[in-house]
């Protein structure tokens, strides 16, 4: 941020004039100081137009949304070979009009052809002032190269004489400055879905942090209570406010999964699988802090009994924080040392590999998540469904002896494969799709 302003008030100050603002200044007061009224009141005059430069840089402009910039852009650099191919068509006329032996019918061709070349000068600077007020500072320096090669050759047929060679340089700026702009419209889908995918980023990030605290709330609650041995009425109005935390942050999270990732379902898994350990959560805790209110306050402080119960609390917190930390994770921005990748048509991009631009028609709502993203997140739920599922397999050995609390771990564990291996399908014709450039599967439905 600072670097930022720093670079603004250089900026804002050459446009000024830099030292020349505060010499005006002293020239008006040594003018006024010697009674000079109308030498003093140019250099007033003087300074504060250059002040008024200053203040006009240092204005903070909002960034415009990026299709509508991408649009202006693409309008200019249409003005901008529309006025190339002019030029090409008026440099080939000039060379006719010089092949002409005859003095007068010669110098009447030229001067025909400087009203045109004035008039494509006019269009010029239209399209770079527009290209100066959209901040495409790259292609404004080669119109503006280009129109100064335009004046020359305009001159030149003022003088009558040939301006192949300026116009030529004239067509070679404006074919670069066209070639900008198009590169810079064609990177304006990946630039949009790069700012979804932060702004994404930036809610998630606060829905993390706003977990952890919840819990960091939970933890000094049970050691406060631990400590006390006993539960006191204001710890119990803190774990009352827990319970609307979680709720709270569920409804929020739900939101998010509901507006932005039903084109996502990996990612809309973890947000879902999030706001159901909150609603869990929520219960847990209200179901404790009922139990305390109830508790016969005769009864001993048992510490096992109140670990045992803030374990039933913290699982599903922390199950909450894990899987909103690992959708966080699959919104990273790419790394900037990667290459960019040269076509997404070449089959599934390598592990750490940038994103691939989202190709034509396809769908802007999943394309700002890359289906190598979603794999990474299938790759750690599937880990943890494992080790699960070897440590229930360590814990209950015997299948004919299964409690009916056992009997539905396992049944749930099963879910939870089958959800994952509906994913893993999907997100494979995913990468198919993309290697053959058919259109992308549609979202599987979730399982009943």
């Amino acid at each position: 941020s600072a670097q930022a302003e720093a670079d603004a008030l250089r900026k804002g100050i050459t446009a000024a004039g830099g030292q020349a603002l505060p010499n005006e200044l002293r020239k008006a007061v040594e003018a006024l100081r010697n009674n000079q009224q109308a030498d003093g009141a140019r250099s007033e005059r003087s300074a504060a137009n250059r002040l008024a430069q200053l203040a006009e840089e240092l204005v903070e402009q909002p960034p415009e949304a990026v299709p509508e910039l991408a649009k202006k852009l693409k309008t200019s650099a249409d003005d901008l070979d529309a006025i190339a191919a002019a030029q090409d068509e008026l440099r080939k006329k000039a060379q006719q009009a010089d092949r002409i032996s005859d003095a007068n019918p010669r110098e009447a061709a030229f001067k025909q052809l400087e009203a045109e070349q004035e008039k494509l000068i006019d269009r010029t600077r239209d399209v770079l002032q527009r290209l100066t007020r959209d901040r495409a500072e790259q292609a404004a320096r080669d119109t503006r190269a280009a129109l100064d090669q335009m004046e020359s050759a305009r001159d030149d047929l003022e003088k009558g004489q040939s301006a192949n060679r300026t116009q030529a340089d004239a067509i070679d700026r404006l074919d670069n400055a066209r070639d900008r702009l198009d590169r810079t419209t064609a990177a304006a889908p990946q630039k949009l879905s790069d700012e979804k995918r932060r702004k994404i980023a930036e809610r998630v990030k606060a829905l993390v942090q706003r977990q952890k605290a919840t819990i960091e709330e939970t933890n000094r609650i049970h050691t406060q209570m631990t400590s006390n041995k006993k539960w006191e009425r204001p710890l119990l109005v803190s774990y009352a406010d827990l319970e609307e935390r979680q709720l709270a942050i569920a409804v929020e999270v739900r939101e998010l999964s509901e507006s932005d990732f039903t084109a996502l379902p990996v990612l809309a898994r973890l947000l879902n699988e999030a706001a159901n350990a909150m609603d869990l959560a929520a219960g847990k805790v209200k179901l404790r802090r009922e139990d305390a209110l109830d508790a016969d306050p005769d009864t001993a402080f048992d510490v096992e009994l109140e670990l045992a119960n803030d374990r039933t609390v913290a699982r599903p917190m922390n199950l909450a924080a894990r899987r909103l930390g690992q959708l966080l994770e699959a919104l990273k921005p790419d790394d900037p040392k990667q290459p960019p990748k040269a076509s997404n048509t070449a089959g599934p991009p390598p592990s750490g590999a940038p994103n691939p631009m989202p190709s034509p028609g396809g769908n802007p709502d999943r394309d700002f998540v890359p289906p190598l993203a979603q794999l990474k997140v299938l790759r750690a739920l599937q880990a943890e469904v494992n080790e699960q599922t070897l440590e229930f397999a360590k814990l209950h050995p015997d299948p004919d002896a299964f409690t009916d609390a056992e009997r539905e771990e396992v049944k749930q564990l099963e879910t939870a494969q089958r959800d994952i291996a509906t994913l893993f399908e999907y997100i494979s014709k995913q990468f198919q799709d993309q290697q053959s450039g058919q259109p992308l599967p549609p979202t599987p439905e979730k399982n009943p």
